[in-house]
């Protein structure tokens, strides 16, 4: 075994979820697949994302927690936790951004409103363009990463116990997301699943509370630790459960959304959200390494470069230059060098781009502990 800053069970969690979504896309490459199993790639990529979402929420929920508890809770601190999600994330958003910028001018493709994604707001209340499509769930992050430090400011009041406070300000949160939802679907509910897709699942202002439900479970994981630990086991049970309800039970239910279009417009993300959020207590509590599964952590590290980097550049370019009339050998193949391409390219991405600035981030910040509140070790070193 190795011990490391990082809890492995959360990696294990994240290298899951980069790995669904990068398999889920290889339906691109093989168009003429059986309708089953481009449904099941379909669900993998999608499920990814969502694994992704509650994940994330977890992470930045605890490290706003040890903020949120502090005597000098306010806008420095605030301002430092933005200023750490933002070189976190926006230097390499921004450089996929200018090479997809590139790509696109290359193949003559037009831009129409690019201005908007570097403000994420291309998909903030209206569909995502085709554009940079996978940039649709970094609108959602960023916006509660800003979102939520400005709530807990707002209304954070001089409460004797702040953990309540903290949850119920994120309840408020998660509740404006759920009525902008049934606002969506009494003004013209969702009639095919790619209107849901384009109109509800991508749309911003429609999933924030994906991110907020990852934070409810780090307030829980705090509020209620003995229990976190305890019912793990349990947890995962059930939300091995719901996993199996959102893939085939939906189905043989008749939950279809020409029938029930309220179940999908307002309830089926939220669910899943839940679902996904009951694996965190198990994963939380693997908190060592085995020696043998450090390409898991490394896998983990490099997620948020192969994100960037897999779709819309590298699998793009493979399916660009693959000839429409390919056999089976030759996808095959292609799918291979897809993968050892996004696997090698988001490694020197990570090792060279990345990393430089994390540590240059976290050596500009060293003195300030974000976590210090929790009698337990930082959930995430690159958080």
């Amino acid at each position: 075994m190795h011990a490391n800053p990082r809890i492995f069970g959360l990696d294990a969690m994240r290298a899951t979820a980069i790995s669904m979504v990068v398999i889920g896309h290889l339906a691109w490459l093989f168009p003429g697949l059986p309708a089953t199993v481009s449904m099941i790639l379909s669900l993998l990529a999608f499920f990814g994302v969502e694994v992704f979402f509650v994940l994330s929420g977890f992470l930045i929920g605890r490290i706003l927690i040890s903020e949120f508890t502090r005597e000098e809770f306010g806008w420095p601190r605030m301002r430092n936790f933005i200023r750490r999600r933002w070189l976190r994330t926006l230097p390499a958003y921004f450089l996929v951004l200018l090479l997809n910028i590139a790509l696109a001018f290359w193949a003559s493709q037009d831009l129409p409103g690019l201005w908007r994604y570097f403000f994420f707001v291309q998909n903030l209340a209206w569909p995502m363009p085709l554009f940079f499509p996978e940039s649709w769930s970094l609108s959602v992050e960023e916006f509660a990463y800003v979102l939520l430090p400005f709530a807990l400011l707002l209304f954070a009041g001089a409460a004797p116990k702040r953990l309540n406070r903290f949850a119920a300000i994120v309840w408020m949160l998660i509740l404006i997301s759920m009525i902008a939802k049934l606002m969506y679907h009494f003004s013209g509910p969702s009639t095919s699943m790619q209107q849901w897709n384009l109109a509800l699942k991508a749309v911003a202002v429609f999933r924030l509370d994906a991110i907020l439900i990852g934070v409810m479970a780090a307030w829980l994981s705090v509020e209620y630790g003995n229990l976190w630990r305890r019912l793990r086991y349990g947890f995962a049970a059930i939300g091995l459960a719901g996993v199996a309800f959102f893939t085939a039970g939906v189905g043989a239910l008749g939950l279809f959304i020409e029938k029930v279009p309220l179940f999908w417009d307002v309830i089926y993300l939220p669910g899943l959200s839940l679902v996904f959020a009951l694996f965190l207590p198990l994963a939380h509590s693997m908190r060592v390494r085995p020696r043998f599964l450090g390409w898991v952590s490394t896998l983990a590290a490099m997620s948020y470069a192969m994100y960037l980097l897999h779709y819309s550049l590298i699998l793009q370019l493979f399916n660009h230059w693959l000839p429409q009339n390919a056999g089976v050998k030759l996808r095959m193949a292609t799918a291979f060098f897809y993968l050892s391409t996004v696997v090698v390219a988001s490694w020197v991405f990570y090792r060279f781009f990345e990393k430089p600035i994390l540590t240059w981030r976290d050596k500009s910040s060293k003195n300030v502990n974000l976590e210090s509140f929790l009698p337990i070790a930082p959930t995430d070193k690159s958080a």
